[in-house]
């Protein structure tokens, strides 16, 4: 008997998790993240701090972080790669989280097939699917949001249930303090066990310091970052650094009521936008009326409320007092709905059918079709729908190859540099590669609030072209207390100097010279990788010009004909333009041109579009490429 009743409760919900893992395997996270979605901008860190017994940034998660390496580090003994373990970690908790609300529904609405069906579209949902499948802290809050409300609504009586809510809770509120937004609907779903406990003052105290025990993990910080750990945020090991990454400090501007009417309609429409992209409009406004009709409903009525008092503070928060989406919020809201799902379906499913007669038949035959419907049609659609709306969204964001772009970019870096990153996705994934593959041991890594005049003292500062976008020139120049100079030294990377690199003697134009301004290239050179074929040219001027000629850096076949070129607008990526060089100035310039076996040689000079139209060029001159015949992936430089 009790064989029977374990398989009839358990089958549906293993039958889901196996369908959902089976769906969630194409979307994993299996390579270093490089996305800058709002989901992904804190996975590549994750990543890093689960391999390295590292610490997060605030309030730095420490029991997720603790749990996550002890997974990690078995995971990895069986074989699983570094970069896919975290995700395995997100899976784990986010299964678990759909396991114990399972648990919770079919308790509630003792009809175990309604509940899995209910569970598995839950589990397609955005937010619960992408946080399942990311290295990300928030399957872990999923779990314990599921937890709480599992024993807060268990009908029969829980000895000391509300103690063990205080271990959970503290537990919860020190991982994530939007925990604390389920509080009303604790206390409402509890208040019968709660409220004799007024009375008892030394309970209630005792309750506290159970609470407290979830600010032990934190311990983790100060040790961690006195023992040196590869990866740490901050400076958790002195008071004031442990008191930012604990409260959460650097966070604090995300907080608060919006300054203007427009604000606030903008961070209104950016949450209910998240909330349809996770389950739909019609997906809202049924789960709404399933815990509308609960209310009706005395056995449902304290489930249905609670699950109330769980979306709106929750809405409320995300919409009135917080410029971020913040996971737990839209998560805690979809489940929610998902109960008011499950409240729905059971009321319609339980509605009498009647008897078949001629008066009747066709109030019969109707709620028969309308039965099947909900119970088959409308969740094969839905789950379909979500499957369509989430599948191809998630796997772009978890499958963008950026970070191992950036990796192959700082390879290139010189030996001995300090390699500057903006802290995010980028710099995670350099991070990733220095710490965790034991890769790029040659440089070093630096993020944007680094200490820069030091750094320069100790070596080349190189940065990504693309950096200066964000980080301007001036910039750096108020970071360094100093005028900078830019220089190429490999494909897309830029050497911040803060000296000008002037030739021993005086530049001097030869005798054929044709351009309409100074400028002259004193050296060039070919070098080969697998990748590109790399032009290297230093350009002079006896003066400072005084306008801007284009660069253009051309492969050329066999016939004569331009196959690829890395023309520029100015020099050193677009950021160096002529106008700014001091006299007798050299200004190294890098052109990477892919490695195509029909190149013979390249071309280059400069050129200016005439008045005509036409462009004109000048001081051409050509390059034999000597390295095309190297086999294909051999990275020995050619010249």
């Amino acid at each position: 008997m009790l064989v029977r009743v374990l398989n009839k409760t358990t089958a549906p919900i293993l039958i889901v998790m196996v369908a959902l893992s089976l769906i969630y395997r194409p979307t994993f996270q299996t390579i270093i993240n490089g996305s800058s979605n709002l989901l992904m901008i804190d996975v590549g860190e994750t990543q890093a701090v689960l391999n390295t017994w590292g610490t997060l940034h605030p309030t730095s998660y420490p029991l997720y972080v603790i749990l996550g390496n002890l997974m990690v580090t078995g995971l990895k003994l069986v074989g699983v790669s570094a970069a896919t373990a975290p995700a395995l970690v997100s899976w784990f908790w986010g299964l678990l989280a759909l396991l114990l609300i399972y648990i919770l529904a079919n308790h509630l609405i003792p009809k175990p097939i309604l509940a899995a069906v209910i569970i598995f579209l839950l589990g397609l949902t955005r937010f619960v699917w992408v946080h399942s499948v990311i290295a990300e802290v928030y399957s872990f809050t999923f779990a314990l949001q599921g937890l709480l409300l599992l024993v807060a609504l268990w009908r029969q009586p829980i000895r000391h249930r509300i103690l063990w809510l205080a271990f959970i809770g503290g537990i919860g509120v020190f991982h994530h303090r939007t925990m604390i937004l389920l509080a009303p609907a604790l206390i409402y779903a509890t208040w019968p066990d709660l409220k004799p406990l007024f009375r008892k003052p030394s309970i209630l105290m005792l309750c506290l310091l159970v609470g407290l025990i979830g600010f032990l993990p934190y311990l983790y910080l100060p040790l961690q970052a006195s023992t040196h750990a590869a990866w740490v945020y901050g400076e958790p090991n002195t008071l004031s650094g442990f008191w930012e990454q604990f409260s959460g400090k650097e966070a604090n501007h995300f907080f608060g009521l919006p300054e203007s009417q427009a604000a606030f309609q903008h961070n209104f429409d950016k949450i209910n936008d998240s909330i349809v992209h996770g389950v739909s409009i019609p997906g809202i406004l049924l789960g709404l009326l399933g815990l509308a009709i609960a209310l009706r409903n005395p056995n449902n009525r304290r489930p249905a409320l609670t699950m109330l008092l769980v979306l709106i503070p929750n809405y409320l928060f995300a919409v009135g007092l917080f410029t971020d989406i913040l996971a737990p919020n839209i998560i805690a809201i979809e489940l929610a709905l998902a109960l008011g799902w499950l409240f729905l379906a059971d009321a319609v499913l339980s509605t009498p059918i009647g008897t078949r007669n001629r008066q009747v038949i066709w109030a019969y035959y109707l709620s028969i079709g309308l039965q099947f419907s909900l119970f088959t049609v409308l969740p094969i659609y839905y789950s379909a729908w979500l499957y369509r709306h989430n599948n191809n969204f998630i796997h772009q964001i978890t499958h963008d190859r950026t970070g191992l772009a950036t990796i192959a970019l700082a390879q290139n870096t010189p030996s001995g540099s300090t390699l500057m990153l903006a802290w995010g996705p980028r710099y995670y994934a350099i991070g990733f590669a220095q710490d965790v593959e034991h890769q790029l041991t040659q440089i070093r890594r630096a993020d944007h609030k680094a200490d820069f005049p030091t750094l320069i003292q100790q070596g080349p500062l190189v940065t990504p072209e693309y950096t200066f976008y964000n980080q301007s020139i001036t910039w750096w120049e108020a970071r360094l207390g100093t005028p900078i100079y830019l220089r190429a030294v490999a494909p897309y990377l830029v050497q911040i100097d803060i000296a000008p690199r002037l030739a021993e003697s005086p530049i001097t134009l030869p005798a054929d010279f044709d351009a309409p301004i100074p400028v002259i290239a004193l050296d060039a050179q070919l070098n080969c990788t697998s990748d590109y074929i790399v032009l290297k040219v230093d350009w002079a001027a006896p003066a400072t010009p005084t306008r801007d000629l284009s660069i253009f850096a051309h492969l050329v076949d066999a016939n004569g004909s331009v196959v690829a070129n890395a023309d520029q607008a100015a020099r050193v990526y677009g950021w160096h333009p002529m106008t700014e060089w001091l006299p007798n100035e050299i200004v190294t310039d890098v052109y990477p041109l892919p490695r195509r076996t029909d190149g013979v040689t390249v071309a280059f000079g400069l050129y200016e579009q005439l008045p005509s139209g036409e462009f004109q060029n000048y001081n051409v001159q050509s390059l034999p490429i000597p390295c095309n015949k190297k086999a294909p992936g051999d990275k020995s430089e050619g010249q």
